[in-house]
């Protein structure tokens, strides 16, 4: 999904398909990145992983926890020089694109690790989840922007934005009993899970209008129209069809489906660009 957003962010800034070897480049240092998050956060997770996601790496026994914070640590010195090594090596806008990079680095983090671990915060948690599909986006963006940034950028941004809270509720649905068994105070431990369940749904209807204001505006080519209205047409499906036979249990199905219409919006930005 890393790749992809920045392939997004570098067509719609560039008009038309960019510099392949930059395109590779990039998309592929922001997929390092989103993968530190999964690293820190397998290992930070371990107590609510053994009773929401058995089999997940470190709870089935597939790795240790020593393994596992070996493998933290190791991304981490890795990222650093990595990122100032293809920045450099690139015909980029070499400091804005070093920057955000740096920031997805921190942001993984700021997710996972004490003391700050806004997994743990509540809707803090959910925000920061969004910060993975934009941060990507934003990093090939500013490859070939810049700083600058226009109001049809934002709203794509804005639409991740929403598509993504709403994604990350589904999940916080999923993982409630094990968040709640070690006092993990997400939103579905502070106001139960169907409370949750009508901001996840509302939130993601509201990003289902959000796809379609591209079209109403002209952004982006036809593609855009018809791989849009698919993925509307798949969120609203999931949404309603979960809405319809909500079993908290079934939380990893409809995430699963509700991320392959997020994804489907992705790939039309970057159809509807070149």
């Amino acid at each position: 999904v890393a790749f992809l957003c920045v392939f997004a962010g570098m067509a719609f800034a560039y008009g038309g398909i960019p510099d392949i070897k930059s395109l590779i480049a990039v998309g592929l240092l922001f997929w390092y990145i989103s993968n530190i998050a999964q690293v820190v956060n397998e290992y930070f997770d371990i107590e609510i992983d053994k009773i929401a996601r058995p089999y997940a790496p470190i709870p089935s026994g597939q790795i240790s926890r020593e393994e596992a914070k070996k493998d933290t640590i190791l991304h981490y010195i890795v990222a650093l020089p990595l990122i100032i090594l293809i920045v450099n090596a690139l015909p980029v806008e070499r400091i804005p694109l070093m920057i955000i990079a740096f920031w997805g680095v921190v942001v993984t983090a700021i997710y996972s690790v004490p003391p700050i671990r806004t997994r743990e915060r509540g809707v803090l948690k959910n925000i920061t989840v969004t910060f993975s599909p934009i941060t990507s986006f934003l990093g090939g963006w500013v490859s070939i922007k810049g700083w600058y940034i226009n109001t049809e950028a934002i709203l794509l941004i804005t639409t991740w934005f929403f598509l993504y809270i709403s994604l990350s509720l589904i999940g916080d649905i999923r993982d409630a009993a094990g968040e709640a068994e070690v006092r993990c105070k997400t939103l579905p431990v502070r106001i139960g899970i169907k409370n949750t369940f009508k901001i996840s749904f509302f939130i993601g209807i509201l990003s289902a209008l959000l796809i379609f204001l591209p079209v109403v505006l002209n952004m982006l080519n036809r593609y855009y129209t018809i791989l849009g209205l698919i993925a509307i047409f798949c969120i609203l499906f999931i949404l309603v069809r979960y809405y319809m036979v909500f079993d908290p249990k079934k939380g990893k199905f409809y995430q699963d489906k509700f991320f392959i219409g997020a994804t489907l919006y992705t790939i039309a930005v970057i159809i509807g660009s070149v």
